[in-house]
């Protein structure tokens, strides 16, 4: 929980910016679940579904063996070397 004061002044991040962080932060993971998208970037197991749905949709994740586990694809992997750093 945050003091009050944090509260107020805690940036929201938008759909986009958590799948970007989340292409970031898991871009050396050669798959990953939506377990892995919640513990990275603390969000609801819900949240974390709808990012990596999103994911899916702009085709910057993928489920290679049709399994639960997603992986980044090379746009996936492109975009977040641009904003790594």
């Amino acid at each position: 929980m945050c003091e009050p004061n944090e509260c107020a002044t805690a940036k929201v991040l938008t759909d986009q910016e958590l799948l970007t962080l989340a292409l970031v932060q898991l871009q050396f993971t050669p798959s990953f679940g939506i377990s892995a998208i919640q513990r990275n970037l603390q969000l609801s197991y819900g949240n974390a579904f709808r990012i990596a749905d999103r994911g899916l949709t702009l085709g910057l994740l993928t489920r290679p063996y049709e399994s639960y586990l997603l992986s980044l694809t090379d746009k996936g992997r492109r975009l977040a070397q641009q904003h790594s750093g």
